[in-house]
Formats: C-alpha cells, structure tokens, sequence
C-alpha cells in the first residue's frame, strides 16, 4: 500500500485517514498548528449590528471558524436579512449542521472568490468572521470595492514543532512517503520553520523534489514555490476530498 502525508489539524485527521484509506492509502501524519481561541471585543459590537439587523454580509471562511461562532453565540434567529457567505462547500457544510443557512458560495473557494462574488456591495456593512491569518487581500478588496468592513478575530495559529513533527518531517526525508498534501499557507511556513530548527531544510527539499506535491488553493501554492517548492497538484475545487481524489488519479498514472 503506498503512503502519502498528510498536513491537518488535529481535530480533523481521523476523518482526513479514513478518506484517504479509502482510496487505498496509509498515511504518515501531523498537525503542524493548534488552534487558539480568541477574545475579541469586536465581537459583541457585530452582535449588536447583527440584533440590530445592520448587517448586510457576513463572511465566513473555515470549518474551526464556524465551530468558534457559534461556541460565541452566533445562532440563525440572530441572522436578521443578513446574507451568509461561506468560502466553500465544507464550510458550507459546517454551518448547515449547525442550523446556519447559507446564501452564497463563491465560484472559486478562495479570498478573491469572495470578492469576485461581493464585487457589488457598495456601501453594504460587511462583517469578516475569521482567524488572525487571514488574508489581507479580502479586507482591502472589499474597501476599495466601496464596502464597510469589518472583522472579528476568532481564533490564532500556534505554530507545532515538536517529536511527532520531526518524526513526520525524517519519514518525508527517508523517503517513505509517495506525495506530501498541503491544505494552508500556515501550515507550509511551520512546515519549513520546524525543518529550519531541526537543521533538515536542505534534505527536505531534495526529498520533496522526489515527491508528488499536492496543494489546496493558490495562497497556498505561492507559499510553497516561495521555499523553493514545485506543485504538481492544485485541484479546480479547493477541498481535501479533491486533493484526495486529484492525488490518487496523479499517482495511478504514474505507476507501473
């Protein structure tokens, strides 16, 4: 059974293995970032707009954001005429199980998705519900568009790089693994920010360079090619199932 590794949040890599042993995979893992909980004032200010009904969007750009909204209370009597943008189906998915309809889904799962999308919110009060990594791109974007924007911190990114990280990171090095999946740019930096402590940066790029490399999104992608990193897979649908699905059809193709 050939072997790829998988980059995920802790709380998702049950679900991560069991999709790629679906397709026949075993897999080598790590959470590469934890997740910290954020208190921002600006939150009890959106809900305030929210009671007020003035809110026009609300932007809403990861699974661990929706599971920290309504950890704060964000319910759907709440949501007023307010329209709910959710970056891609698995958020979508998320708010749904949490009784949160959803009114729009950009085309291309992404920041400039959204903005593409909202393209036309002049003067429209915007609220951006996401993590303290989030892309600048969005924020100015809908300013210049001529949009009121605002944010709310949900939660940070603790960067990890401990003995289950430099065990992931020797196995990719060894060799042992067939494609590494990428799914964040976060992730990437504290991929190669660990590599760089345990001195391997140099051998983990020549390995990687004998890996299938698979990327969700352009963000992600650039952080790569940033550390000197070629992608060979970027699936038209940002999700993990596609990476999945994009890496095993790459795989199959190349093999004997």
């Amino acid at each position: 059974m050939s072997k790829i590794a998988l980059i995920r949040p802790e709380h998702q890599l049950e679900k991560s293995i069991k999709i790629a042993l679906s397709y026949g995979y075993d897999t080598i893992t790590a959470p590469l970032v934890s997740i910290l909980p954020v208190e921002d004032p600006n939150w009890d200010i959106f809900l305030h707009n929210l009671k007020a009904d003035s809110v026009d969007y609300i932007i809403i750009t990861s699974v661990n954001g929706v599971e920290r909204c309504v950890e704060l209370g964000l319910s759907p009597d709440l949501l007023g005429h307010a329209q709910v943008v959710a970056i891609g189906p698995t958020t979508k998915k998320a708010l749904l199980k949490k009784g949160i309809h959803v009114d729009l889904i950009p085309e291309d799962y992404s920041s400039s998705g959204i903005l593409t999308l909202l393209k036309g919110a002049l003067n429209k009060n915007i609220w951006m519900l996401r993590s303290a990594h989030g892309s600048e791109l969005l924020r100015e974007g809908l300013r210049v568009s001529g949009a009121n924007v605002h944010e709310v911190v949900l939660y940070s990114l603790v960067k990890l790089c401990g003995e289950r990280q430099k065990h992931f990171i020797d196995a990719i090095i060894k060799g042992e693994v067939s494609a590494v999946l990428f799914t964040s740019s976060v992730t990437v930096k504290s991929f190669f920010e660990c590599s760089e402590a345990l001195r391997v940066v140099q051998p983990l790029l020549d390995s990687l360079g004998r890996c299938l490399i698979a990327s969700i999104g352009k963000p992600t992608t650039e952080t790569l090619e940033r550390y000197g990193v070629s992608v060979d897979i970027m699936p038209t649908k940002a999700t993990y199932v596609d990476l999945v699905a994009a890496v095993d059809n790459a795989l199959k193709a190349v093999s004997p």
